[in-house]
């Protein structure tokens, strides 16, 4: 049995017009993954000496990125950090909520190290809930590296870091 509103249009017809609205469909996909499927956006960089070892870290300052961080994406590059920078010192604890793999975090401040921790682990790795760490000391600075960097680069307590003491 045919569909009454469409028994006046011929069959060949018919398979245009769906050919045409997936098309549309397929195409407004398209675009909206254009617009919202991106990269992360980029932060600015800065290259850093790390006990010898020369690092980039991408800079964040503002609120929505400083709550965000490297929350998810897959990964990051090898010598490749995530500096942050808040306008006063303060004990900045720190979470790895939407995140995907290990991290070492510093604290700095004025550009000298005044606390860390190693192999922060992502959510999945302990049970879905996000583990938080937090500085003993104030800190208006603080870079996530890839996990086991601290004991690679020979980053304690202490240690000075030039390019962040302006």
């Amino acid at each position: 049995m045919t569909d009454p509103k469409h028994s006046n249009i011929p069959k060949n017809v018919r398979m245009k017009i769906q050919v045409m609205v997936i098309a549309a469909v397929l195409a407004t996909v398209a675009i909206l993954c254009a617009l919202y499927c991106r990269e992360p956006a980029k932060h600015p960089e800065i290259t850093v000496s790390l006990q010898g070892h020369v690092l980039t870290l991408e800079v964040v300052t503002s609120t929505a990125d400083l709550q965000k961080g490297l929350g998810g994406r897959a990964s990051m590059p090898p010598d490749h950090g995530m500096l942050f920078l808040f306008a006063e010192s303060n004990n900045y604890p720190f979470w790895t909520k939407g995140m995907h793999f290990p991290l070492d975090i510093i604290w700095l401040n004025n550009g000298t190290i005044v606390a860390g921790a190693i192999n922060m682990r992502p959510p999945a790795a302990s049970f879905g809930i996000p583990d938080i760490y937090a500085p003993n000391s104030s800190a208006n600075q603080v870079i996530e590296l890839n996990a086991d960097q601290l004991q690679r680069f020979g980053l304690y307590q202490g240690v000075v870091i030039p390019e962040l003491t302006q």
